[in-house]
């Protein structure tokens, strides 16, 4: 090849590079704090938290009117009488009210890649006992709970280690990690669950380790809610995966979203899930649903339970650092 050519040919490859960079440039990720509320954002999505709580308004970041809501609600701590792995009417022993008009800690972290937030709640557990039954013998000290909800953001569509394997994430989605920091619980054989509502139907989607929900309004797919079907626990100084049990009911006008997490006594537990946008460039040709997170349905790479199990514990290791 001679000098001419070869200046010609990187000549070429600048050229073409050209738009990819621009791209990457625009598609750096972004933070701001307005009135009310606080913005994640990219170049596809926007990501608003209203009354800088978790409640999430998701949409394209070309029209912020059109998108949905995913708002949390509560964390329950429930003795699994039955032993079908759900809060069931009568099993509540106490409740963590996530919707109050309280003041939540707020942390992020902005690179040229991801933009990360996290929502930290810490407060009292108001204890609930079934008609009839003798009072609980509570704890000696106020029974509370530590909860942190992490929402990360990235610039292009990345791999990410879930509980149970890895899978691709587009940059229309965000990452969202329930984080139970600590817990009193009333008992050392109950469980806990995590309950929020989207405030649209929702119509869930087989899939495999990974279960997901299309969003939907007025008859189109606005978007998609997915989760791992495994989250990890902590009892002490050993983490373990578990099962997730995910229940999706009518709530007025929402759709009420019930992870249950089959850990007894787990005062530490990580849980990941992924709220998903529909945005032009993923949108399905006409009469077919758009395919938002198709890379769920099977993972990228599975992983052994247990060396999954040390990669998706790097939030609680990090946790279990701090205290």
């Amino acid at each position: 090849m001679t000098r001419k050519t070869l200046l010609v040919v990187l000549a070429a490859a600048l050229v073409a590079a050209a738009p990819a960079a621009a791209a990457s440039e625009a598609a750096k990720p972004a933070y701001r704090e307005e009135d009310d509320r606080l913005v994640i954002t990219n170049d596809l999505v926007t990501f608003a938290f209203e009354h800088k709580r978790p409640v999430v308004r998701a949409s394209p970041a070309a029209n912020e009117s059109t998108g949905w809501t995913f708002a949390a609600k509560r964390l329950v701590e429930f003795f699994d009488e039955d032993g079908d792995g759900v809060v069931d009417p009568g099993e509540t022993r106490a409740v963590l009210n996530l919707s109050r008009n309280a003041p939540w800690t707020l942390e992020h972290r902005l690179d040229e890649s991801v933009v990360e937030l996290s929502m930290t709640y810490v407060g009292r557990l108001a204890i609930e006992s079934p008609a009839g039954e003798v009072p609980l013998d509570l704890p000696a000290a106020a029974p509370t709970g530590n909860v942190t909800l992490r929402f990360a953001l990235a610039a292009s569509p990345a791999e990410v280690a879930f509980a149970n394997g890895t899978l691709k994430v587009p940059a229309s989605a965000a990452r969202m990690s329930v984080l139970v920091n600590a817990w009193t619980f009333i008992d050392a054989r109950d469980k806990l669950a995590f309950v929020a509502d989207v405030a649209h139907g929702l119509d869930r989607i087989e899939g495999g380790v990974y279960e997901s929900a299309a969003v939907l309004a007025n008859d189109a797919t606005v978007g998609e809610l997915a989760w791992s079907r495994e989250a990890v626990a902590s009892t002490g100084r050993e983490n373990a995966t578990v099962p997730v049990r995910a229940d999706l009911a009518a709530a007025g006008n929402a759709t009420r979203v019930v992870w249950s997490y089959d850990a007894p006594g787990a005062a530490r537990l990580e849980h990941a899930s992924m709220l998903a946008v529909a945005v032009a460039d993923t949108d399905a040709p006409a009469g077919g649903a758009p395919d938002l997170l198709g890379g769920l349905k099977t993972p990228v790479a599975s992983a052994p339970a247990t060396a999954a199990a040390v990669v998706a514990t790097a939030g609680l290791a990090t946790l279990a650092r701090r205290r």
